[in-house]
């Protein structure tokens, strides 16, 4: 399922106007002190990045997020929400195709019997009937077409799997994802950033992905790029050991980390889609609880069953993902090296409105944290004040 990257690619490209009422919705309908909670940034002490070169001292894992794996390339899962695809398979197929399906069949041969076979024996009262039918049907597909095919697409009749590949050759990091959701981008693998936090405790990320951001001002872009990389993780270790796991294959090769056990298909397998609905039980299993896992599975049974298929349909609704020929033969000797994107690839607006929100995102984070380095600022003082006072008493 794609809706996340959907609707942040949609947030992204959003005009001034679109931005500001958007901003304006929010605020109102969370108040203002949650809505400042939500756009919190982390205090100066507790931000830090990790770059290509920063090194974490954690065993490099593949987290079983790789499609493919040789000595000049690895592609990695680039969806957060994969497991969840299935939903909108479930009700395009029950409310589009079934029983949209079922009312178009209905008003065919409505029309087809009292306008053409009994046409001569037809009331006049009939006809209406049936053609308020036709007007009521129409409508119903035209709403189908409008809103839930648009929801639909973002898992089926669209590509099959949203790949992220790491050339070590050209330096460079390919994202493939379909064009509602930002389509095929290049950045520089120097610049790229992993959001860990190596002091986190490892359960305080569980069920989360890595998290990998090209910044505007670095990667020359001129708009901020993120993927999110592997499959929901067991944990903070997971986390920071796939992106050493990639990190150390980009900078020391591929003789630097374990090849991958099993690498993940691309090919639609119906057992494919049982093991990603499993997946959410995995942490309590891996954990000591398997008693509760299998009790909890066997009570959802249908519901997993049904959710597996709908999966699988999904899938099989999908094409696969096609690399263009420059991408597809870059590292290979004498073949050229992709040029970096850019916001003007995208074409006005959306260059203006990429680089706009881009800008905007900044000049909001920077005020943010001089908010926040004052509210840190006042914190020290306090503490200062109370270690002195004790200070005192203590003399006395």
């Amino acid at each position: 399922m794609y809706f996340f990257e959907r609707e942040g690619w949609k947030i992204r490209t959003e005009s001034p106007a679109q931005r500001a009422e958007r901003e304006a919705n929010t605020r109102k309908e969370l108040g203002d002190k949650a809505y400042r909670q939500l756009t919190e940034p982390a205090l100066p002490d507790e931000d830090k990045k990790w770059g290509v070169h920063n090194r974490v001292e954690v065993t490099p894992v593949d987290a079983h997020a790789l499609y493919r794996f040789n000595d000049t390339f690895i592609d990695v899962r680039g969806a957060p929400l994969e497991e969840k695809r299935g939903l909108m398979t479930f009700l395009f197929l029950v409310f589009g195709v079934g029983l949209g399906g079922g009312m178009a069949d209905l008003a065919i041969e409505a029309v087809n019997r009292d306008f053409f076979v009994d046409a001569e024996i037809a009331k006049v009262s009939d006809k209406l009937a049936v053609l308020l039918m036709c007007v009521v049907v129409v409508g119903y597909l035209f709403f189908i077409y409008k809103f839930l095919l648009p929801f639909a697409r973002t898992e089926i009749f669209t590509q099959r799997h949203i790949i992220v590949r790491f050339n070590r050759k050209t330096r460079q990091v390919y994202i493939h994802r379909p064009k509602f959701a930002g389509g095929l981008v290049v950045m520089p693998w120097e610049h790229t950033y992993a959001g860990i936090n190596p002091d986190l405790p490892d359960a305080s990320v569980i069920g989360e992905s890595l998290i990998v951001a090209w910044p505007a001002e670095l990667s020359g872009a001129g708009y901020d790029e993120s993927a999110f990389l592997g499959e929901p993780m067991d944990g903070n270790l997971q986390v920071m050991g796939l992106w050493e796991y990639i990190r150390r294959y980009m900078e020391e090769g591929p003789d630097a980390v374990p090849k991958p056990k099993r690498l993940r298909p691309l090919f639609p397998w119906p057992w494919a889609s049982i093991r990603a609905v499993l997946n959410f039980m995995a942490p309590v299993w891996r954990r000591g609880g398997q008693a509760y896992a299998l009790l909890f599975g066997l009570v959802l049974s249908p519901l997993m069953l049904l959710h597996a298929v709908c999966h699988w349909l999904s899938l099989l609704l999908c094409w696969p993902v096609r690399w263009p020929k420059e991408i597809a033969q870059a590292g290979q000797p004498g073949k050229p090296v992709p040029k970096l994107t850019v916001a003007e690839d995208f074409g006005e607006p959306i260059a203006s409105y990429l680089r706009a929100n881009t800008l905007a995102d900044q000049k909001q984070l920077e005020r943010l944290q001089r908010r926040a380095a004052r509210r840190l600022a006042r914190r020290q003082q306090r503490e200062a004040a109370k270690a002195a006072a004790a200070e005192q008493d203590t003399e006395h």
